[in-house]
């Protein structure tokens, strides 16, 4: 008897444990609070603008706008903010993995490129404690020929500091300037090394605006160490923070073999 009640009632347990997952997933997703509406039509109508006056054979090569999408995802009760994330080539996106976040299935991942919003197939994925990368893709047959047959390739070396570098947004480029690790606290050094003198968005692209090409990632801000002074101590920085970027050669060991070109 044992036996036929569980094999009457077991069901039911699970198919009502099996509805209420279903409806707590429904209502997580239906409270993810979309990007600001303004912020997302501009973010859309400035990626499309760039393909249109960047995309052209005359544009020149230190364009570095065309290749600068904006990334986002949703996270439940919070507020969706959109960050940076940079085109490689083949349909390939490189962000930093908090912008796309650590759940791809639920918090569904989204570029903004060329005018189009996709959703983000993730390849690889790093974390903060890691690597802060993430390598997404897109439908590349949904995007411009002329930004498909663009390829934005990564430094082979890193500038030394005091090289003046670009940050691309899809809307400017922001002139940095690569500092001394020297300057934030001695126990960071070794794991933030490149830095920029000043915090940008995470996921935006640096560039070396010599050599045209991609020096890393903007991860995070770190703090800066108080310098003394004459009778005080001062920050170089008044804001007192610095940017740190994921380097070319971490990008390059991160990127798996057959996404490389």
């Amino acid at each position: 008897m044992k036996i036929r009640a569980r094999s009457i009632l077991g069901p039911k347990p699970a198919l009502l444990l099996a509805l209420a997952l279903g409806l707590g997933w429904l209502s997580i997703l239906a409270l993810r609070p979309p990007p600001s509406a303004e912020e997302y039509r501009e973010a859309l109508a400035t990626t499309a603008r760039n393909v249109v006056i960047m995309g052209d054979n005359a544009a020149p090569d230190g364009s570095f706008e065309i290749y600068a999408v904006n990334a986002f995802h949703y996270t439940p009760f919070k507020q969706t903010i959109i960050g940076g994330g940079v085109y490689l080539g083949d349909g390939l996106i490189l962000t930093a993995s908090h912008v796309v976040g650590n759940w791809p299935s639920i918090q569904d991942p989204r570029v903004l490129i060329a005018g189009q919003d996709h959703p983000a197939h993730m390849i690889k994925e790093g974390s903060l404690t890691t690597v802060d990368l993430a390598l997404v893709s897109v439908d590349e047959s949904r995007l411009p020929i002329n930004l498909r047959l663009r390829r934005n390739p990564v430094c082979k070396q890193m500038a030394p500091a005091g090289t003046r570098v670009l940050i691309a947004y899809p809307n400017k480029l922001k002139a940095a300037t690569i500092i001394s690790p020297t300057e934030i606290p001695p126990h960071l050094r070794a794991k933030y090394g490149t830095l920029i003198d000043e915090p940008e968005a995470s996921g935006s692209g640096v560039y070396d605006r010599r050599k045209k090409c991609l020096l890393g990632i903007v991860s995070r801000e770190i703090e800066k160490t108080a310098l003394p002074g004459r009778g005080a101590r001062t920050f170089r920085n008044p804001s007192g923070y610095a940017g740190y970027f994921v380097p070319a050669h971490e990008i390059a060991s991160f990127i798996p073999p057959a996404y490389r070109f």
